[in-house]
């Protein structure tokens, strides 16, 4: 992905790109996001998705702060690693909860249905290097 677009990520959701700026031997988030700019929409509404669950979390806690109850068992998602691989986006990541997987899971089967160059529908490619491609982005790879 462009480091432009890339960095529209990161400046938005500093807290789940934590991992960005750690030595590779450590968090491949290191390598940056590794896909296609046209997966940019999808990562998008993820990052939007998994914040707005995680600021529910907090704003829950902070109403029941009066009565005593146990410690929070959530801890904040950090993406360790996100990649295409076999055609589809591949997210790895530390903390969250069901619904953050559930979330990032579905993402991750979009991926297959975009293509990875310019967000356009597409569809995975039945031989070779498999790729989520439209028809027009893989008619200008083949020539």
């Amino acid at each position: 992905m462009d480091e432009e677009i890339q960095q529209k990520l990161y400046d938005k959701y500093p807290a789940l790109f934590v991992n960005k700026d750690k030595d590779p031997r450590v968090s491949c988030m290191a390598w940056g996001i590794e896909c296609g700019d046209g997966w940019y929409d999808l990562l998008a509404t993820l990052c939007y998705r998994i914040a707005q669950h995680e600021k529910n979390i907090a704003a829950r806690e902070k109403k029941h702060t009066s009565t005593p109850q146990e410690p929070s068992k959530y801890y904040p998602v950090q993406f360790t690693q996100i990649k295409e691989k076999f055609g589809g986006l591949r997210i790895y990541w530390d903390g969250g909860d069901e619904h953050v997987a559930g979330v990032i899971r579905m993402a991750e089967e979009m991926s297959y249905k975009l293509c990875e160059r310019c967000g356009n529908k597409g569809q995975p490619n039945k031989q070779g290097w498999v790729v989520t491609l439209c028809d027009n982005c893989r008619g200008s790879a083949d020539s």
